[in-house]
């Protein structure tokens, strides 16, 4: 069964995931890993970073939540990013438009389509869902395709979530076509939660207050809006998030976690960046 783990730790994962890295993730108390980064290229074809995606991947992203012990709950796998130092287009650019442009046929020479390819690598790899980290630059922002890969890839039963930090008219207006409905009554959205990247610029008040008043369009409650919403770090083992989080918690008490990017900057002090996030929460929780 495929769950958003409350309270909900997340980290994300850049580069290729070995037996070492994985056991001490599985053991280390973050309760969600967002596996990236995965591409698609003009054939349809899935990238690991720029290795083919292959059997070896969906080996060991498996062994995240089957090592005895793991305290892994969900795993996603992420497509996409955005641009770098002096390279203003962004690798979401090129991943999105592929994918679109493959999504239902086939590249010329190719058997299988984009959206084909990414539900075996989801089975494949025992996950429970796809990440959309859509940070495109040079190109128009796609609502449009954004909300037909989330209902789709929802469809078949997956989770489904984001990591905007900017756009957010288009992220509203993406949320406007992914809702769930009762007959002509709003009750949910086919998103289970975002990635909001906070370190990117995001500014967590204005989400969470933009979102909430258009609450009975997206099929979310107030409450449900700042569960949604996961705020994110980037930071190395010298400082935790716990101050951050408790500031954001005591205006939005139904905050259910945070995500840090990215796993090979914290990877010797796994485990007190975990607890930190989780203890932040609880203690809101229970205040």
């Amino acid at each position: 069964m495929n769950i958003t783990p409350s309270p909900n730790a997340a980290l994300y994962t850049e580069d290729m995931l070995d037996s070492q890295s994985v056991t001490a993730i599985a053991a280390s108390g973050f309760t969600t890993v967002i596996v990236g980064l995965f591409h698609v290229h003009t054939d349809g074809s899935l990238y690991y970073n720029d290795t083919p995606v292959d059997d070896s991947q969906a080996s060991i992203i498996k062994q995240l939540k089957t090592i005895p012990g793991s305290k892994v709950q969900t795993v996603l796998f992420s497509i996409g990013g955005g641009n770098w130092y002096n390279h203003p287009r962004s690798v979401s650019d090129d991943d999105y438009p592929a994918m679109k442009a493959t999504w239902t046929t086939p590249a010329p020479g190719k058997n299988t389509t984009s959206k084909q390819n990414i539900l075996d690598f989801l089975k494949n790899a025992n996950l429970d869902g796809l990440d959309l980290d859509y940070e495109p630059e040079e190109t128009t922002f796609d609502a449009t395709f954004i909300a037909q890969i989330t209902n789709e890839i929802k469809a078949e039963g997956y989770l489904m979530t984001a990591a905007p930090y900017k756009n957010m008219p288009q992220w509203e207006t993406v949320l406007k076509n992914t809702i769930v409905k009762d007959g002509s009554t709003v009750i949910a959205n086919n998103f289970s939660w975002w990635n909001l990247q906070t370190y990117g610029g995001a500014y967590y008040p204005s989400w969470a207050n933009a979102l909430q008043g258009l609450s009975s369009q997206i099929g979310m409650t107030n409450n449900e809006v700042e569960a949604f919403l996961l705020p994110g770090y980037s930071l190395s083992c010298g400082s935790t998030p716990t101050s951050e989080i408790k500031e954001i918690k005591s205006s939005y008490p139904s905050l259910n976690g945070a995500f840090i990017w990215k796993y090979s900057s914290i990877a010797s002090c796994l485990s007190t960046q975990a607890n930190a996030i989780l203890e932040a929460i609880k203690e809101k929780q229970m205040a």
